[in-house]
């Protein structure tokens, strides 16, 4: 009788961990965008002017995104109010405290963000870039 009791114990344990695992994977495989980029060989930047933030392409001519099966531009994207939170999940995040910036790291594309204080409005510069470009001052410094 105590065996039965632990055995099903076992299976209702066994269960539950699979749903988790289940729950897991589709969260994960649901976890952004995925980006195309067209790089060019001009250093110059191009602007999108968000609603809050401002975003700048480095080094890179456009950006298309495809979600649940359907392509669109960035700037599609943003002028439909996509946040930034939506557009870097699943990406590897690092934070500078010291001028409150971050660094996101994505399979595709790199993301800077940078963030502004003018006296009441506040808002964030944001730089989009191919995988080559990396985390600088030149991006987030003090002007």
């Amino acid at each position: 009788m105590k065996l039965e009791m632990d055995a099903k114990r076992i299976v209702i344990f066994i269960g539950a961990a699979l749903v988790i695992l289940l729950v897991a994977v589709q969260i994960f495989r649901e976890s952004g965008y995925d980006y195309t980029i067209t790089e060019t060989d001009k250093e110059g930047i191009t602007l999108y002017l968000g609603n809050d933030n401002n975003y700048y392409l480095y080094g890179i001519e456009s950006v298309s995104v495809k979600y649940k099966e359907e392509d669109k531009s960035l700037k599609e994207l943003i002028n439909e109010g996509v946040s930034l939170e939506e557009l870097t999940r699943g990406f590897k995040k690092k934070d500078y405290k010291d001028n409150n910036s971050r660094f996101y790291q994505g399979k595709d594309v790199n993301i800077i963000v940078c963030h502004r204080n003018n006296g009441n409005n506040t808002s964030d510069d944001v730089y989009i870039g191919s995988t080559s470009m990396e985390y600088s001052n030149e991006f987030c410094g003090e002007e």
